[in-house]
């Protein structure tokens, strides 16, 4: 069992974590850039990798990887952003070891 001292830093080093990531603008994310490569390769049918007018970073992902970033095609930009950051929150959750206190 986890005394009281650690999950009060656990719990304030999560919220802190959680004020973080959803404070940073999108356009400053990766989430932006591999969401306009999902677009690109499977609504688009166009190559990815290609770099357009007013894209910031390209894509870095291999090829075999693709695969992964077609869940974020199906979405706008505002529904990935969540859907990921819903994510990244679930595990900073599993990190800090807060799911062990509903056990």
């Amino acid at each position: 069992m986890i005394d009281k001292k650690w999950r009060k830093r656990r719990v304030l080093g999560f919220c802190t974590a959680v004020v973080i990531t959803t404070s940073i603008p999108i356009v400053q994310t990766d989430i932006l850039v591999y969401w306009k490569a999902a677009q690109r390769a499977y609504n688009h049918d166009t190559d990815p990798y290609d770099r357009q007018p007013g894209d910031v970073l390209p894509v870095v992902y291999p090829p075999t990887a693709l695969f992964m970033l077609y869940p974020l095609s199906q979405l706008d930009i505002d529904q990935s952003v969540s859907a990921i950051l819903l994510a990244v929150i679930v595990r900073l959750r599993v990190l800090t070891g807060l799911d062990e206190y509903n056990k």
